[in-house]
């Protein structure tokens, strides 16, 4: 028999932890997604050239997801930097700050490990979808989109952000810092 699936929650104390991936809600839970606005997006992400027509897609894409918004996380070092977003000021991107390779936190996790991580909501505050970002050599970063409240993380909606986080790593591998200093983060 196979394992089962596997998603990175964080518990009610913020303490991250491996579960059971969530079955897929029945068609009637779902919201609906729309695939060629997903093609869409990955067609323009092709063809960024700055960081305000990035920015731009970044919110399409939280869009797409039912998000929030959306941060990209690219690492230097041992720490990822809130370099873009989507949905919050300069200001608020700003007061981010760094975050450590080995932070106990989703962000940090999904670029440690290379896997996607979800984020639950409490029902009042949103959670969030993480998804990593590799180039040649590894991960590079990763895409976060801040999911609203109550907001189910289906294993369709990770995939379309790992879609998503793979599109616009394709538009960013070029950061002069990005760290693969874990190899265990390195694709296949």
């Amino acid at each position: 028999a196979s394992a089962p699936a596997m998603t990175t929650t964080v518990t009610s104390i913020g303490k991250l932890e491996e579960t059971p991936a969530l079955p897929e809600p029945t068609p009637s839970t779902v919201p609906a997604l729309d695939l060629g606005a997903v093609a869409s997006l990955c067609t323009d992400l092709s063809r960024v050239a700055d960081s305000s027509a990035l920015s731009e897609l970044l919110g399409r894409g939280s869009s797409i997801l039912d998000a929030s918004g959306a941060t990209l996380w690219l690492g230097a070092g041992d720490q990822l930097f809130a370099v873009l977003g989507h949905g919050y000021s300069q200001q608020a991107l700003a007061r981010f700050g760094p975050i450590a390779r080995d932070a106990d936190n989703a962000v940090a996790k999904a670029w440690r490990t290379g896997r996607p991580a979800a984020v639950s909501g409490d029902g009042t505050t949103g959670g969030a979808l993480v998804a990593p970002m590799f180039g040649p050599n590894g991960c590079i970063g990763v895409l976060a989109f801040e999911s609203r409240p109550r907001a189910q993380h289906t294993q369709t909606l990770q995939a379309l952000a790992a879609v998503i986080a793979a599109q616009v790593a394709t538009a960013v591998s070029a950061w002069p810092g990005a760290s693969v200093a874990n190899t265990a983060a390195r694709p296949a």
